[in-house]
């Protein structure tokens, strides 16, 4: 089959970023573990996790190979506040 002159033909979409949503995911998990005293030690992997894969997301999303970078820069955020608050209580906690 030809095609007309000119066809340029349908542009390759690019995939979703997995690795944004999931760090987006581990940083809120770990986020809402941070605010709970002693259960808090669960969130110190998850918004570590979640900084990294979100990092890893942005780069995605820079280079070209993967869209929604907002939920990525959204994951990197929520991470780094989880990461804030996880170190104010093991500062709290380690004062006392």
């Amino acid at each position: 089959m030809q095609y007309p002159q000119g066809y340029q033909g349908a542009a390759a979409q690019p995939q979703n970023n997995g690795m944004g949503v999931a760090g987006f995911v581990c940083g809120l998990v770990g986020l809402v573990f941070s605010f709970i005293p002693f259960i808090g030690l669960i969130s110190w992997p998850l918004v570590i996790i979640g900084v990294v894969l979100s990092g890893i997301g942005i780069n995605y999303a820079n280079q070209g190979r993967a869209d929604n970078k907002g939920l990525a820069i959204a994951g990197l955020v929520v991470s780094i506040i989880g990461l804030a608050i996880c170190i104010l209580w093991a500062i709290a906690v380690g004062s006392s």
